[in-house]
């Protein structure tokens, strides 16, 4: 009975060391940051490059196969061309950025900005969209490579121009032979 009581007052006195000085009684779960560099693959800003970080709480991957939102902890910066974003400026169809796992290692980061949805005023006025998926191990400084698709403004091609003159044309002297024609016939 004695040895049952010292046990339970070790106990005690671990537990009120514990809460006296502070320390935790639950390990916090670890945060994980990864780095990467994107590039865009596409268009007039082909090559041009933007890098990144997210993390996630190291808790969440239990069978390796996860996907994680900015629900359950992700959070990602991503600056490109002067400007920085991050998972709260990924507002399209799925909501959230969205990092999934394959083997415990990140595989894919599901990040879409794009300027008329996310109200994401990109620098460049035409560019409209980057998105990124696939996530590629680095040779380099960064943790992963990912491409880059970027969509850009459509601009109104000279033959549109020139078919609306001709047709302001033709209906500007279509309503001027009118006018002839019925004052010649009044007179």
């Amino acid at each position: 009975m004695v040895q049952i009581m010292n046990k339970f007052n070790i106990y005690q006195s671990v537990i009120l060391v514990f809460i006296l000085t502070g320390a935790p009684l639950i390990a916090k779960s670890a945060i994980v940051t990864k780095t990467f560099v994107g590039t865009i693959i596409n268009g007039s800003l082909t090559g041009a490059q933007g890098t990144g970080s997210f993390s996630y709480e190291e808790d969440f991957i239990t069978n390796g196969d996860e996907a994680l939102d900015s629900n359950s902890g992700l959070t990602i910066m991503f600056s490109f061309d002067n400007q920085d974003f991050d998972e709260t400026n990924d507002i399209d169809f799925d909501t959230f950025p969205v990092l999934t796992f394959f083997n415990f290692e990140p595989d894919s980061l599901d990040y879409f900005l794009f300027s008329e949805n996310n109200d994401v005023d990109f620098e460049n006025p035409d560019l409209v969209s980057l998105s990124m998926f696939s996530l590629f191990p680095s040779a380099g400084s960064f943790d992963f490579e990912t491409d880059i698709d970027a969509a850009y403004v459509v601009p109104i091609p000279g033959a549109f121009w020139l078919l609306g003159s001709g047709l302001a044309g033709l209906v500007a002297f279509r309503k001027k032979n009118n006018r002839s024609i019925i004052s010649d016939h009044f007179q």
